[in-house]
């Protein structure tokens, strides 16, 4: 089965002609018949791009095909008869084939009940200076995790209803600067900014709603819990020596935390009543072991963890925490088999149903070296949707170059590095989560074949015809790409292809037998440079037919770049 027209590079010596020029020409694609189908429509671009898959053998019937690049695959061939050529137009005439990233079948007509997983940690400390609520509300967080009664007003001013993750541990410490492990019998600071904050949340006996109680940030990890113990301080906690390790969780540190644990929890429901929700235990990576002796210690102490949290950062490459060979890489797509493993051994298994687990909620996600990467930040939330968790929050970093503790993200202008700092400029993040909102209540079903890409489908996306007054109407929505996957020795390529089947056109076109391709690419760049999506110079409401239902593309990437395709009826506003 052929795919349409596109991608990369040529075979045999054959006519090329480099000039552009603006003469009228006919373009059109190969389809599994072998035979080339004219568009029926002049394309003054040139720019046409056409694969050969292995084992086909195309006959080309006319006299010239126009076109820019042409993919062959394995035994794939053409085969010219008399006076026929194939004239290249452009710069594109290389000899080579692509790396295929993916093969992707999307079904427009299988929607997909999901749960948006937009969120973000802190971020909202200059609101509403900035960010304002008409740029954050279309993002449409689903869940805000904060530690500032104020922040919680916030959060809800730009989702209405917005889930509130109150992490209970920042409010003590950023109240008290204080990162030793807390005192459970009074006199205690800890008890008092706890009692504080429940107060608040109690509300004169009108909780306030939404919020999900948060025992504390990380407890495994050094700077957010040093041990009441010197000596472990010394040693357990400097485990090999990098003090930075997030995977490691020295005995005395759990032992302490947990203990914190069982007094929050009650705290919590003496306050606040049985009607409150707890989360824990927000451990810094995911980790079996770690995660079975929290839910054993509550079992055994009667106690409830009504959301699972923990943190997904994959941190690849050392990032800014040290010597990475202390920390081992754990790749996005292994998001999925975490979840599965706590639903199955805990929060389906009767025998932790004291716990009364709820929800699974990742309320950290994307590492410092991904903070922009729109690609990676797409893989994030694919997975996450694959795994069927409730919610999840977008981390957020100090700012490079500067001072630690200085320009965080997390109380900056920036919200979590959407936006470039006094410029207020979008980043290439802000473009994923805006168009992520846009299709999420829309979402279809995709198969895929690499679990490292990020594919989101969705149907009812809304956009604007290019027609006069640009009526709004829906189309399709693709996101797709692919990020620095894998260990530093087997990096991903430069560059490949998406192979797409996309089944079911008619929920998008209807009886229309043919449909308008746009593809937007959102370049990677840093958190301080703004980023503008790009149109195509070839796929800008480009028509393409539609066979039996289906049309096949592939399409051209570039690692760590997000592309945004879109399926219309009608040409659209660009």
């Amino acid at each position: 089965m052929k795919k349409l027209i596109l991608s990369t590079m040529l075979f045999v010596s054959l006519v090329v002609n480099a000039q552009h020029t603006n003469e009228a020409i006919a373009s059109g694609y190969w389809n599994g018949y072998n035979t080339w189908y004219g568009n029926l429509f002049y394309n003054n671009a040139a720019t046409d791009v056409t694969v050969i898959d292995n084992g086909v053998t195309v006959v080309q019937n006319i006299p010239t095909v126009y076109t820019k690049e042409i993919t062959f695959y394995g035994n794939g061939e053409i085969i010219l008869r008399g006076n026929n050529e194939i004239k290249f137009l452009g710069s594109a005439a290389n000899v080579t084939g692509s790396n295929i990233i993916d093969d992707v079948a999307v079904d427009f007509s299988n929607a997909i009940t999901t749960k948006t997983l937009s969120g973000f940690l802190q971020g909202l400390t200059n609101y509403p200076t900035f960010p304002t609520v008409a740029v954050t509300a279309p993002l449409k967080p689903g869940l805000m995790r904060q530690w500032d009664t104020i922040k919680y007003h916030a959060s809800n001013a730009i989702n209405d209803g917005v889930k509130v993750h109150m992490c209970a541990g920042d409010h003590y410490q950023r109240s008290s600067h204080n990162y030793i492990a807390p005192a459970l019998t009074p006199p205690s600071a800890y008890l008092d900014n706890l009692d504080l904050l429940l107060d608040w949340g109690y509300n004169n006996g009108l909780p306030r709603p939404n919020i999900v109680w948060e025992c504390w940030n990380e407890p495994n990890f050094y700077k957010f819990w040093t041990p009441g113990d010197v000596e472990v301080t010394k040693t357990e906690n400097r485990h090999l020596s990098l003090e930075n390790d997030v995977s490691y969780w020295a005995p005395k540190k759990k032992e302490e935390f947990f203990e914190t644990y069982k007094v929050f929890y009650h705290r919590v429901y003496d306050k606040l009543g049985a009607s409150a929700k707890v989360a824990g235990p927000s451990i810094g990576t995911f980790n079996a072991q770690y995660l079975k002796e929290f839910f054993d210690y509550c079992l055994l102490n009667d106690l409830e963890v009504n959301v699972v949290t923990w943190h997904e950062i994959d941190y690849a490459f050392g990032d800014h925490l040290g010597d990475r060979t202390k920390i081992p890489y754990i790749p996005i797509s292994s998001i999925k088999g975490h979840v599965d493993y706590i639903r199955t051994n805990f929060m389906n298994n009767p025998a932790y149903s004291k716990l009364k687990i709820e929800t699974i909620e990742i309320n950290e996600i994307v590492n410092y070296r991904y903070r922009t990467n729109p690609a990676a930040g797409a893989s994030y939330l694919d997975a996450l949707e694959r795994a069927g968790v409730a919610s999840a929050a977008k981390a957020c970093w100090e700012e490079p170059g500067t001072p630690a503790h200085c320009c965080n993200a997390c109380d900056s202008d920036t919200f979590n590095h959407l936006f470039v700092h006094n410029t207020h400029e979008p980043t290439a993040a802000y473009w994923l989560y805006k168009y992520y909102a846009d299709g999420v209540a829309g979402r279809v079903s995709t198969v895929k074949a690499n679990e490292d890409s990020a594919v989101l489908s969705s149907k009812n996306v809304p956009a604007f015809a290019a027609s006069a007054n640009h009526p709004q109407i829906s189309v399709g929505q693709v996101l797709f790409g692919y990020y620095s996957f894998g260990e530093e020795n087997t990096p991903a390529p430069a560059a490949g292809v998406f192979d797409f089947t996309l089944n079911n056109i008619s929920a998008i076109v209807g009886s229309s037998t043919t449909c308008y391709i746009t593809i937007k690419k959102i370049a990677n760049t840093n958190a301080e440079s703004a980023s503008l999506p790009v149109t195509d110079a070839v796929y800008s409401n480009y028509p393409v037919s539609i066979v039996y239902g289906t049309v096949f593309l592939q399409l051209p990437v570039e690692k760590d770049a997000l592309y945004q395709l879109i399926i219309s009826q009608v040409p659209i506003q660009l």
